[in-house]
C-alpha cells in the first residue's frame, strides 16, 4: 500500500493523463499539469501542481534554472538548504506571461536518492488572474 504521507506531508494520489508539452498557445488562461513552460533559459513541462506549504506545481529542476550545474549536490544528508533562484518561469514558454516563480531546488544526491525539482511559486495575482504579464 501507498504511505498517507511522507515526511508528515499527506500524500494525494491521483490517477490521470498527463500530456506533457501541450498547451502552447498564448490564448490558454489557466495552467494545468502538462503545459509548457520555461525560464528564460529553458522550457519543459508544469507537472504536478501542489498546495503546501505555498501554491504552485513541480517542474524539473533542469528546466528552471540556468546555473544547474552550480547547484548540484554529490551529497546532501538532509533536504535543507534548498532555496530556489528565484528564476521567473513563463506559460507557454517563450511568452512573456509569467505563471511563477522557483521557489526550491532539489538537484543532487539527498538522503540516497538523485532528484530534479523544482517548486514554482505561484503568486496571488497569478492565481486569480490565471496568467500575468510579466
Amino acid at each position: 500500500p501507498l504511505p498517507r504521507s511522507i515526511g508528515g506531508f499527506p500524500v494525494d494520489i491521483r490517477v490521470d493523463l498527463l500530456m506533457f508539452g501541450s498547451c502552447r498557445s498564448e490564448n490558454c488562461v489557466t495552467l494545468n499539469p502538462g503545459c509548457d513552460i520555461g525560464s528564460l533559459h529553458f522550457a519543459g513541462s508544469a507537472g504536478f501542481l501542489v498546495n503546501a506549504p505555498y501554491e504552485g506545481f513541480l517542474t524539473a529542476a533542469h528546466v528552471a534554472v540556468k546555473n544547474i550545474a552550480d547547484i548540484y549536490k554529490e551529497v546532501s544528508a538532509s533536504f535543507d538548504d534548498t532555496r530556489g533562484s528565484d528564476e521567473e518561469i513563463m506559460h507557454p514558454s517563450d511568452s512573456v506571461y509569467r505563471v511563477g516563480t522557483v521557489e526550491n531546488i532539489i538537484f543532487g544526491n539527498y538522503c540516497l536518492f538523485g532528484a530534479d525539482v523544482a517548486i514554482v511559486r505561484r503568486s496571488k495575482k497569478e492565481k486569480e488572474t490565471g496568467l500575468s504579464s510579466k
